[in-house]
């Protein structure tokens, strides 16, 4: 059976128009699974065009905070929407094993993709900073999308254009309101608080740099949060050298010199060896292993501008599980080597 499935997604900014809003620059993308067009809103089409979308314009969204305290935000899903980008998605489902959940999340991801990759380009020809991917969070608890921003789908069958009533009784649409992460951010230690205060400089940015990397995962942006991560790693070694005598130390200059040695063996196995004794592929073994890998496709990404075959070819849930876990070694990693 084939399914066509049209989605709207509400952006809470203006795209940049082309050719004066009047050409709405659609592009048909052929993925083998799945075929999709992308067509952004264009300057005579209504924002909200269909039933469904009017329906999602007048939902009412609240929050307030669970202990009671002072504290509310209210507003209308209407009022985070000035502008739109529509993706059509075509694919092919197996009737006698078609779970509608499983199917709706999966084009969700394709969904996203595609307008994702409209927009990067989008946001380079125009050479706007302003222009975003769609933002959606990725929960490492329990391993989903959330998209956070308005969104319509409606379902037809591809063969004869019939409504697929697939959503309740005689429902072939969805529409969302836009996911809102929640405002609680967790506790910390008051005397650590204290502590960080009393050094009158900024917070140290190779921590700072994995607090950035985990916001980058989340936000589903993997090469910012790779490129931050390895950052971080480097700045923890380079700190390191500093603390023990600098790059022209006895002890430290032959462990530099040493001619095609991979990041995490010179860094974190040879030079804390060299200068005390102490050794991350001994101490961690697959704390090491993951940020040699993590590095090595942060080369990539600065040298050729992507990541490896062997990460692109993986699904979408497994590069963010893969980052994840490059994350939690370099974590490990850096508070480490900050011990030395």
């Amino acid at each position: 059976m084939k399914i066509v499935g049209i989605y709207q997604l509400y952006l809470g900014y203006v795209l940049p128009r082309l050719n004066e809003g009047e050409e709405a620059g659609q592009i048909g993308i052929d993925a083998g699974d799945f075929r999709a067009w992308v067509r952004p809103k264009a300057l005579g089409d209504p924002l909200f065009p269909e039933d469904i979308d009017v329906t999602l314009s007048s939902m009412q969204i609240s929050i307030a905070r669970a202990d009671g305290s002072e504290g509310k935000l209210d507003f209308a899903v209407e009022s985070t929407c000035l502008d739109r980008v529509q993706v059509v998605l075509e694919w092919e489902v197996d009737p006698d094993a078609f779970d509608v959940d499983e199917e709706f999340q999966r084009s969700l991801d394709r969904v996203t993709i595609m307008a994702d990759y409209y927009l990067d380009h989008l946001r380079f020809v125009a050479n706007s900073p302003f222009v975003k991917r769609i933002d959606r969070s990725w929960r490492t608890q329990d391993d989903r999308f959330v998209i956070n921003v308005p969104y319509s789908c409606t379902w037809f069958n591809g063969d004869d254009r019939s409504s697929l009533g697939v959503f309740g009784p005689g429902v072939n649409g969805v529409a969302k309101s836009n996911s809102i992460r929640s405002p609680e951010t967790g506790v910390a230690d008051l005397a650590a608080l204290e502590t960080s205060l009393g050094t009158a400089l900024p917070p140290p940015l190779h921590r700072s740099l994995i607090i950035d990397a985990e916001e980058h995962l989340h936000g589903t942006v993997l090469r910012e949060a790779v490129l931050s991560m390895a950052s971080a790693c480097e700045i923890a070694a380079h700190l390191l050298i500093a603390r023990n005598g600098g790059e022209r130390d006895g002890t430290i200059a032959p462990v530099l010199s040493r001619r095609n040695v991979p990041f995490a063996q010179r860094y974190y196995d040879d030079l804390p060896s060299a200068v005390a004794a102490r050794s991350l592929r001994t101490e961690d073994a697959e704390s090491f292993d993951l940020v040699q890998e993590m590095y090595g496709q942060r080369n990539w990404l600065m040298h050729r501008g992507a990541f490896k075959d062997d990460f692109l070819d993986l699904g979408w849930r497994d590069q963010h599980r893969r980052v994840h876990s490059w994350l939690v070694a370099a974590r490990t990693a850096v508070s480490w080597i900050d011990t030395i």
